[in-house]
């Protein structure tokens, strides 16, 4: 590496140590772009940080540092932060830190040293950060990646063994749920709304407010019951939610190429990116414009929905939940997101579970598998005709039915 090169990086970390901005159009602009076009200094700096336990963020143009999980800020270390504020990925432990950091300037500007820190009482950030958020941190996006996972595993892409029982608040809510899905397969879980369809993605997925109290889940080969779901997002299961949160301060640009880069573990050329991401978008007849707008802020319920979308596109994962993806879209968008559902399962050949009580989004797909789902129970199985059925009788009941 050329001294000048690791002088930059020195400049780069310095300015963050110092609490200097490092983002683009700011003092540092500079340094900003020598990180993000040099990819020596970019090496140097995460090198750099490594050594001292720092992690490094980059949203919105702008760098972000805080404390490892052996490092400590505000006189607690990450975990003990997650631990305390019941937080489960990064993202949210930076926002956690934003907020923080947004309420110490505003009441304690006077006062910013680090020994000054160690006296806010920790129940007073507790409650500063909850209010703040306002139940937001309850939400996980399940597309945090850190490594590339291989495309050549077998057949079983999840199985649900010794029929799990799933509760929420020491309440349960499916019972002996019995499902495998194979890799290249289209599932489809209907049932009227409050049967606990959404709970069993959740489950899947690892959200801790959801207890598997029986019953194992396993993933390629891999037992799930005590991973947590960033773990759970590393080996490819994706969740696309039915009500997108919205994230304000995040470009939807810069939150897939973020989770990319995790998902790689190496930095991503923007002009490539950029390429890929405006293909995707054109696709799912999204405007390029929404890439550089805060995710989700001010979006239409068809523009969210296709966010999501197109996340999945570009981050392929191998198992993809879509929780009511088409509800509460116009018969247009239903076309536009279920053909981006259809190029996931050409392209990708990842497995895929739709969750829905309508059948619109299913017109032009092919659906391998039909579940019928009816008070957290499976009491139907079938392939697509169990579709059309459903179509022309309605879900019924299993009583009903046996009677």
């Amino acid at each position: 590496m050329e001294n000048r090169n690791l002088e930059k990086a020195l400049d780069i970390v310095t300015a963050l140590f110092m609490g200097e901005d490092v983002k683009a159009g700011g003092a540092n602009a500079m340094l900003y772009d020598e990180y993000s076009h040099n990819s020596e200094v970019y090496d140097c700096v995460v090198q750099i940080l490594k050594r001292f336990d720092i992690n490094l963020y980059e949203y919105n143009d702008s760098l972000f540092i805080s404390a490892g999980a052996d490092n400590r800020v505000f006189g607690y270390s990450n975990e003990e932060l997650k631990k305390i504020m019941g937080l489960r990925l990064n993202k949210e432990l930076f926002l956690v830190y934003f907020i923080i950091y947004t309420i110490i300037i505003r009441f304690y500007k006077d006062s910013m040293t680090g020994t000054f820190l160690e006296y806010i009482r920790q129940e007073d950030i507790v409650k500063a950060v909850s209010a703040s958020l306002g139940g937001m941190i309850d939400h996980s996006s399940g597309i945090v990646m850190d490594e590339a996972e291989e495309k050549s595993f077998k057949a079983v892409a999840l199985v649900w063994d010794e029929l799990p029982d799933v509760s929420v608040e020491d309440k349960e809510i499916l019972h002996g749920i019995d499902l495998t899905i194979n890799r290249d397969e289209t599932h489809v879980l209907m049932g009227p709304n409050g049967t606990g369809k959404s709970t069993l993605g959740y489950a899947i997925t690892g959200n801790p407010a959801y207890q598997v109290t029986e019953g194992e889940i396993w993933f390629r080969g891999e037992r799930l019951n005590d991973m947590p779901v960033n773990e759970r997002a590393k080996k490819g299961i994706f969740l696309s939610f039915q009500n997108p949160l919205e994230v304000p301060g995040v470009t939807l640009s810069a939150f897939i190429r973020s989770a990319l880069e995790q998902k790689s573990g190496s930095r991503i050329r923007l002009w490539d990116f950029k390429k890929r991401l405006g293909e995707m978008m054109k696709l799912l007849d999204m405007d390029e414009s929404y890439a550089e707008r805060d995710l989700n802020v001010g979006f239409s319920g068809g523009e969210k929905k296709k966010a999501e979308i197109l996340q999945m596109l570009m981050l392929e994962p191998e198992l993809a939940i879509l929780d009511e993806t088409d509800s509460g879209l116009d018969v247009d968008a239903v076309r536009t997101v279920s053909a981006g559902v259809k190029l996931f399962r050409e392209r990708v050949h990842g497995s895929l579970l739709i969750i829905t009580h309508s059948t619109r989004i299913l017109e032009a797909l092919t659906v391998d598998k039909v579940h019928v789902m009816e008070n957290g129970v499976i009491t139907r199985n079938g392939g697509a005709e169990l579709v059309e059925e459903i179509n022309k009788n309605g879900f019924g009941k299993e009583s009903e039915r046996r009677a």
